[in-house]
């Protein structure tokens, strides 16, 4: 059975529900009756008679031209924002008769908290994705600066913020190493900016403690802290969130974010936290992966290349390597032996560190490599003969003048080499040529 009401004093009963209740004219769209729950909600007694419905439905009077033509008991079911509540409604309409002409009866349900949970775990879903999303990107992207690029990118448009962005510390400065703007944002980055300590000590206590800086209003900071508001007021920032990087249990820098809207800021604090600590441990694994990569082709006496890495160099130059000139020089220390068995190995660790140093006063350190105990090779790129062996000879007469051993010395050139194995054995033949005759006329 439809509901009918005599006239609006019978409409008094639903002052009796905690929920909003209201009637509006099918026609002219006029407000005919709010009950006391929707003043309630307004915060005010204003009087609504008169006014049309739009006030309670867009915050403002206006025709909205939502309401369809309807028949005597028809009903429908919206959801919507209203700004002037500034909550979330649910509504049920139904076309009722009230002293014989159809009206508009309106009860409306406060559906704000289930709303803001929902926004909210769509929000915490959508992070765990960008979260995912920037860990595959760090582990599988092998340039790993154009992968923090990917990532602040993501971030940046899925927090929809103005920028985003990472400030590492060194030598005392944080500089902005990494960036991304939304369209229309002026970039940071390209004016090389960086910031002095001093001027965020406020928030460095913070880093230390791995929480995240959070300004949902940076206008409270104008009276409190005036130095940092001037800093990220020039820069047009109204919200802000920050997230230390750690290395080595010590703040090395931060993730920022310029602007995020404010229903999200809840949830960007785990989500920047947890991407900088993933960032962190790439910084370490990338420390001990380049540690291990200089154990494995550095010789750690004397700072030059070990046979592994002559290995690699040679294989690499015998695939690739064609129309250029190579010139291979092979030394060998002479009395190596005699001088450990007079002076003892110490000594001799001396004398191949001091004429390591002078092949790398003389060569590129790229070009030099230590292939055994007192042997040494060196790789000369696209350099004339004529000037290899003028280096060669000032080695010799900086041997002469200031050192107590000599060393045999092999070289081989060619312009356009057909095989650079056979180059090295040449020079290396010639190397142990010069070898003989010092042992047998001892020069």
């Amino acid at each position: 059975m439809d509901l009918e009401l005599k006239d609006l004093k019978d409409a008094e009963v639903f002052n009796l529900m905690n929920d909003m209740v209201y009637i509006t004219d099918l026609e002219s769209h006029e407000i005919l009756f709010a009950n006391d729950a929707v003043h309630r909600f307004l915060g005010s007694p204003k009087n609504l008679l008169g006014m049309t419905c739009s006030v309670l439905t867009l915050g403002e009077e206006r025709h909205c031209g939502r309401c369809p033509a309807e028949t005597l008991g028809a009903m429908r079911e919206t959801r919507c924002y209203n700004p002037l509540l500034k909550r979330f409604i649910y509504a049920k309409t139904r076309i009722i008769s009230l002293g014989g002409k159809p009206v508009q009866l309106v009860v409306s349900f406060d559906v704000s908290n289930i709303e803001q949970e929902k926004q909210e775990l769509a929000t915490a879903l959508q992070a765990q994705e960008v979260l995912v999303s920037s860990i595959r990107l760090l582990h599988e992207t092998t340039d790993i600066n154009h992968a923090y690029d990917l990532i602040l990118k993501n971030i940046g448009e899925d927090l929809s913020a103005d920028r985003t962005y990472t400030f590492i510390l060194k030598k005392g400065l944080f500089y902005n190493t990494h960036e991304w703007c939304a369209q229309g944002i002026e970039s940071r980055k390209e004016a090389r900016c960086v910031v002095a300590p001093q001027l965020i000590k406020r928030w460095l206590p913070i880093f230390k403690e791995n929480k995240c800086v959070v300004l949902e209003d940076i206008s409270a900071l104008r009276s409190t802290h005036p130095e940092e508001y001037d800093l990220l007021h020039a820069q047009n920032i109204r919200t802000y969130i920050a997230a230390p990087i750690h290395h080595h249990d010590k703040v090395a820098g931060f993730i920022g974010v310029d602007n995020p809207p404010l229903e999200k800021m809840k949830n960007i604090a785990p989500l920047l936290l947890s991407l900088a600590y993933y960032i962190s441990a790439r910084r370490v694994m990338l420390e001990h992966t380049a540690m291990l990569e200089s154990m494995s082709y550095q010789d750690r006496m004397t700072g030059a290349g070990n046979r592994n890495a002559f290995i690699r160099t040679t294989e690499q130059l015998e695939r690739s390597f064609s129309g250029h000139s190579i010139g291979i020089a092979y030394f060998d220390l002479n009395g190596l032996k005699e001088i450990n068995d007079t002076h003892g190995h110490k000594y001799g660790d001396k004398a191949i560190i001091a004429f390591a140093r002078l092949l790398h006063d003389t060569f590129p350190p790229e070009a030099i490599f230590r292939i055994g105990g007192d042997e040494f090779v060196v790789l000369c790129i696209d350099e004339s003969e004529a000037h290899l062996k003028e280096k060669i000879s000032h080695i010799k007469e900086n041997l002469r003048k200031h050192s107590p051993f000599s060393v045999s010395i092999g070289v081989a050139w060619e312009n356009k080499p057909k095989s650079i194995r056979a180059l090295i054995e040449q020079a290396d033949q010639r190397m142990y040529t010069e070898k003989e005759s010092f042992h047998k006329f001892g020069k």
